[in-house]
C-alpha cells in the first residue's frame, strides 16, 4: 500500500548473518559488504558507519575502540565510543591492513554461458586517513550516501532469502525485507539473547538511560531463543546457589531486580 511504512528493520540469527555478508561480499562487494559488516559486529546506525574516518578506529588501544564522533549530519543521534569485541579483533586488523577482495561473477557481453559473465576480482582497500568509504569526486558530501547502501541491501535481500531456501535452512519470511538497520537489530538481539544485562546493552548500542522501551523494541528475540536460553540455564544448576555467584554477578542481577521493581511500581 502506498505510504505505507517499512516497518522494523529484521534480525537475523548470528549464523545467517554471517551467510548474508558473504551473500554481500560476493554480490555487492567489499566495499557494501565492510559497511553493512560494521553495522552488524558493533551495532553501528549505517549512517553512522558510512560517515566514519580512518582516525575514529583505534584496535591498539588496552580498549580498542570506534569512535563514533558526531561530527556529520548522519551521525549525530548518539555519539561515543564502541568497543571492538575479541571476535571481531582480528578480522578489523586484517581488512585494515590488507584491504578486502573477492572474485565476482559479472556480467558481460563476451561472458560464458548463458548468464553471459565473467569473472573479476574487486578489491576495497581502506584508506589511511579520511574517510573510510569516499563518495566519488564532485559528489555533495565527502562519503558515499545511505541510499548506495540501501539500494543494494533491498536488491539482495530477497535473493537471499531464495538461496537459503535452497540451502534447506530455515528462515523467517522477514528475511526477504532485510534493511541497512538489520545490522543493529541483529548485534542488540544478540547481546539480549547471549544475557547481557539490559544496562550494559543499552550502553553498547548508545541508547539514552531512558531509553530501554526503545532498546529493547529493536530485539527480535524468537521462541527458539526464548528455548535456548532456558537450556542454558537448566545445564547450570550447579550455580544457582546465591553464595555460588560472583559479587560482580549479584551485583549486576541486584540491578535487574531494581529496575524491574521500579517498572512494576510505575504501572
Amino acid at each position: 500500500q502506498a505510504g505505507k511504512k517499512p516497518g522494523q528493520a529484521p534480525a537475523l540469527p548470528v549464523k545467517h548473518w554471517k551467510l548474508w555478508l558473504d551473500w554481500l561480499l560476493k554480490t555487492a562487494g567489499p566495499r557494501i559488504y565492510f559497511v553493512v559488516l560494521l553495522t552488524g559486529a558493533f551495532g553501528l546506525r549505517c549512517s553512522e558507519a558510512l560517515a566514519l574516518k580512518r582516525e575514529d578506529i583505534n584496535l591498539n588501544t588496552h580498549v580498542p575502540k570506534i569512535k563514533i564522533t558526531g561530527d556529520t549530519a548522519g551521525a549525530r543521534k548518539s555519539p561515543g565510543d564502541v568497543y571492538v569485541r575479541k571476535q571481531h579483533l582480528k578480522i578489523m586488523q586484517d581488512h585494515l591492513k590488507n584491504g578486502i577482495q573477492v572474485e565476482r561473477a559479472r556480467g558481460h557481453k563476451h561472458g560464458k554461458g548463458k548468464k553471459k559473465q565473467i569473472k573479476k576480482k574487486d578489491v576495497f582497500v581502506v584508506p589511511t586517513q579520511g574517510y573510510i568509504f569516499k563518495a566519488r569526486k564532485n559528489a555533495k558530501d565527502g562519503h558515499l550516501h545511505y541510499h548506495a547502501v540501501y539500494d543494494h541491501v533491498v536488491r539482495q535481500a530477497p535473493k537471499f532469502y531464495q538461496h537459503l531456501h535452497r540451502m534447506g535452512e530455515k528462515v523467517s519470511e522477514e528475511a526477504r525485507r532485510l534493511r541497512p538497520h538489520s545490522g543493529r537489530a541483529t548485534l542488540i538481539t544478540e547481546l539480549i539473547g547471549e544475557g547481557l544485562v539490559t544496562a550494559m546493552s543499552m550502553k553498547y548500542a548508545r541508547h539514552a538511560p531512558g531509553s530501554f522501551k526503545v532498546h529493547l523494541g529493536y530485539s527480535r528475540l524468537t521462541l527458539a531463543d526464548v528455548q535456548e536460553a532456558c537450556d542454558k540455564l537448566a545445564s547450570s544448576r550447579k550455580k544457582t546457589k546465591w553464595s555460588e555467584w560472583t559479587t560482580r554477578d549479584l551485583l549486576a542481577a541486584q540491578k535487574e531486580i531494581n529496575k524491574e521493581i521500579t517498572v512494576r511500581v510505575k504501572k
